[in-house]
């Protein structure tokens, strides 16, 4: 019966090993499964010390877990990345992380985290990785050293201003990088990674960014909804790029001169490109995009250009007159009212071989003009002309020729 009892005890006993070996394997392979998102935990003092918690969702606003900037170490699981960002709701300035910090006084964020989130990230060609939560900027070229990332306009990179390096932008998406805070002085579009910014003159120059916010058109370019001219290096919109708002006599000194393939002029305005500095030499008008300045033999030759719309464009043109130092030209635009393409005609010019019938003229540097026509009649200017339908020509305007300089205008 002692036996009998003993092997029923027995059986017992082994049963119960074997559900509890069943159960706590189960718990090994549950948190197995959970090992690749075993979350991020942060600490309340440096080197991993302190009072610690950890989150595996994501945390738009820490004062909810009463974490709210006293964070000051992290430690990250092997294959995870998270983004901390110093506002609720993952704005201000953010940082994305994929590793242990031991100290976040040695990055400026000590007790400065309110809120933080994983990072999906994917895999792409050559083993680099798409944060897909918008730009992300490094101190030191390739990608290294201290980083930041900004999903929203920043009009101050404040800690990060002049530092900045290298830059990655996900794919698909494009953003605009400034000389000065609040998105002035000089300004240039990407939309790829820049892996080291001294090729482009930017090293250690950013001080504001911001996302465009475009549509995609024909070619997979994108349409730049900012104001001011944008310029590629490459046709059909792609390539390096750059925008400005603000006139360039000389674009030698932002490394664009000669450089220009392709063009985008935001709706509502016009731009006069030149070949040489100081709008010299031949120029052109434009009011319109040009997906490739080959077709008008303006690829890689222009080296000024200036905004037609500003009030200083046109009072250039009328302190022109008085100017004996000014070179006296006129600017056909195919359109009425000073609008549409444009050409240029210096001095004396023949087969100019623009339409009588439609179109605008100015005079830049004063003087009078006689223009001809394909049938031999002709009509002289001494002002601007709205419509050139309105001087009686016919068919092509041929010629074009100064007859009266503006120092004779003076002295009659």
């Amino acid at each position: 019966m002692t036996i009998q009892t003993d092997r029923s005890i027995s059986y017992f006993g082994l049963w119960a090993v074997l559900i509890a070996l069943t159960a706590f394997g189960g718990s090994i392979s549950a948190q197995s499964r959970q090992g690749g998102s075993r979350g991020v935990t942060v600490y309340a003092d440096p080197n991993f010390s302190g009072q610690n918690v950890s989150f595996r969702n994501d945390m738009p606003n820490l004062g909810s877990a009463g974490w709210n900037d006293k964070i000051s170490s992290i430690r990250i699981p092997s294959g995870e990345t998270w983004e901390m960002c110093q506002d609720v709701d993952y704005r201000n300035h953010c940082q994305v992380l994929s590793g242990d910090v031991v100290d976040l006084r040695g990055m400026g964020w000590n007790d400065r985290i309110s809120s933080l989130r994983r990072v999906d990230r994917v895999r792409q060609w050559g083993g680099t990785f798409d944060t897909r939560i918008g730009i992300t900027v490094y101190a030191d070229p390739n990608f290294k050293g201290q980083s930041a990332s900004f999903g929203d306009d920043t009009p101050n990179v404040d800690r990060l201003n002049d530092k900045i390096s290298s830059i990655r932008i996900p794919n698909g998406e494009a953003w605009e990088v400034c000389q000065d805070t609040d998105y002035r002085n000089r300004c240039q579009v990407l939309s790829d990674d820049v892996a080291d910014l001294r090729s482009m003159g930017w090293n250690d120059r950013i001080s504001s960014l911001r996302r465009i916010h475009n549509g995609r058109r024909a070619g997979g370019a994108f349409e730049n909804r900012i104001n001011g001219i944008t310029l590629y290096a490459d046709p059909n919109f792609s390539g390096q790029s750059a925008s400005f708002r603000d006139d360039m006599p000389d674009l030698v000194s932002s490394g664009w001169n000669d450089k220009i393939s392709s063009i985008r002029i935001p709706s509502g305005e016009t731009w006069e490109v030149c070949q040489d500095v100081d709008y010299r030499n031949h120029c052109q008008v434009l009011s319109g995009d040009v997906a490739d300045l080959r077709g008008m033999g303006w690829n890689d030759r222009i080296s000024s250009l200036r905004s037609v719309n500003s009030s200083r464009y046109r009072e250039r043109l009328s302190e022109a007159v008085f100017q004996d130092n000014v070179e006296q030209s006129l600017l056909f635009y195919d359109r009425g009212g000073f609008t549409g393409a444009s050409t240029i005609v210096t001095g004396r010019s023949s087969n100019v071989g623009w339409s009588a019938r439609q179109g605008s003229v100015q005079l830049r540097g004063g003087g009078s003009w006689e223009l001809c026509d394909s049938s031999g009649r002709c009509a002289t200017i001494t002002q601007d002309v709205a419509e050139v339908s309105r001087l009686g020509l016919n068919g092509r305007i041929t010629s074009a020729r100064i007859v009266e300089t503006s120092q004779y205008r003076r002295d009659r």
